[in-house]
């Protein structure tokens, strides 16, 4: 019998990893559990100590400073974001990360930089359509925020009507 990841549990992971101490990826696994149930604090362990176990895990970096920008610790978010995309520069989400902070540090020309970084390398995501014309907006550029919600519609529709709403 198979054991699907999203039926297990922080405990089930925790025996894992009293198993298996270096595996980095069952760090990460319960790491997105506890961040998943507001954990932070030990959901950004969880990620510090993969990193310690695999320097080269963009995941864990990207994790990482995914809680970094919760706590709204901009300055290790972006450099948690950076090292996920120099450890791999076709890791999308490191430039949404990324993106995603300077929008929130209403930098909105750099959040455009990474989100159409994003865009380039997986033009199918609708989301990221929606991030980059909300930055859009706020600089006023409402055409180019028209042609960023028109490909979301095109790509998902129903998902973008619910993110819109």
């Amino acid at each position: 019998m198979e054991i699907r990841r999203e039926n297990l549990t922080i405990g089930d992971y925790t025996k894992m990893i009293d198993g298996d101490p270096n595996n980095y990826k069952l760090y990460i696994y319960r790491g997105l559990l506890y961040e998943s149930n507001g954990d932070f604090d030990k959901a950004k362990d969880d990620f510090t100590k993969a990193i310690q176990l695999n320097p080269f895990s963009f995941e864990a970096y990207s994790n990482r400073g995914g809680v970094y920008r919760h706590e709204k610790n901009y300055d290790l978010a972006i450099s948690d974001a950076s090292m996920c995309v120099k450890i791999n520069p076709c890791a999308v989400q490191g430039y949404i990360n990324r993106g995603n902070v300077y929008d929130d540090m209403q930098d909105y020309k750099l959040a455009i930089e990474d989100f159409s970084r994003a865009i380039k390398i997986d033009p199918t995501d609708y989301e990221v359509y929606l991030f980059r014309r909300k930055a859009y907006i706020a600089l006023g550029e409402e055409r180019l925020a028209e042609i960023d919600l028109k490909k979301a519609f095109e790509i998902d529709p129903f998902t973008t009507e619910q993110w819109l709403s």
